[in-house]
């Protein structure tokens, strides 16, 4: 799974290192061999992806449950590729996670960099390693730090750098509407733990609201705003099925990797409708 998500289960679990084992190909398989040789996690990854199936994460979001799946791309060749399917609430996203390296026919299949592993095994690469499409820039990880590595930089050890839990709020004003046709301005706060002010502005990753007509079991997009200086606004005006009594409404922001900050998510918020 990506630096992201992954970063949530290893919080919870108390991880503070992380190790692999990657046989980097530095003349052990052939000076025109494959860029790895197969010895280590470099080969076994795809095992780890099948164990790994049909797996539930607690998430600030709520529940995502990763599947994957095998797409065959070429049926004279056999070569495939692995996608990772994730779902939380009624949002999935479906991403490609591999990518052949090297040329026929001594090409191989690895994670790309928007899994943990295929991130780490890119940066880590001696003498650098061609980006995929996947890649948004050069693979840098932004919460493992190398603290240790092989005479052969076939083995490393990373600690965990985690992201800082920034606070949020959200209120709206009024909270009681008409279902259709009513109108309320959804304000709220966007912080740092020790209460700076986060500006999306800068980084471009807006604040999402959202509603939920069946108590949070899944949610629905409202807008997309900024948060200017910590603070953000939107005046929403309502079209709901009439017959509700009341939707839940919150605000979410997927953090910001590259200035260590991690997910944010408001309580629910009642809308009430007269």
């Amino acid at each position: 799974m990506n630096e992201s998500l992954a970063v949530q289960i290893m919080r919870q679990e108390k991880v503070t290192h992380v190790a692999i084992f990657i046989s980097y190909n530095r003349g052990l398989c052939g000076s025109n061999g494959p860029p790895f040789c197969g010895f280590g996690d470099d080969s076994k990854w795809y095992w780890m992806v099948r164990i790994g199936n049909n797996t539930s994460i607690n998430t600030p979001m709520g529940v995502a449950k990763v599947s994957y799946r095998q797409v065959i791309t070429s049926a004279s060749t056999g070569t495939s590729e692995y996608h990772r399917i994730v779902t939380i609430g009624n949002q999935t996203t479906d991403e490609r996670i591999t990518s052949n390296i090297g040329t026929s026919p001594n090409f191989v299949q690895i994670p790309t960099s928007n899994t943990v592993l295929g991130l780490l095994m890119r940066s880590s690469y001696p003498g650098g390693l061609p980006t995929d499409r996947n890649d948004t820039g050069p693979p840098t990880p932004h919460f493992f730090v190398q603290d240790f590595a092989s005479s052969s930089s076939y083995v490393l050890v990373y600690s965990l750098k985690y992201p800082d839990q920034p606070l949020m709020t959200a209120q709206l004003t009024p909270a009681i509407v008409k279902p259709t046709g009513g109108s309320t301005t959804i304000t709220g706060t966007l912080s740092t733990s020790t209460g700076k002010p986060i500006d999306t502005t800068t980084d471009k990753i807006p604040v999402i609201l959202e509603y939920s007509a069946n108590t949070g079991t899944s949610w629905n997009f409202i807008a997309n705003v900024n948060a200017t200086a910590g603070h953000f606004s939107y005046n929403w005006t309502t079209n709901l099925p009439t017959g509700q009594q009341y939707v839940l409404v919150r605000a979410r922001w997927q953090g910001d990797p590259a200035q260590l900050l991690d997910i944010a998510l408001t309580m629910p918020q009642p809308l009430s409708f007269m």
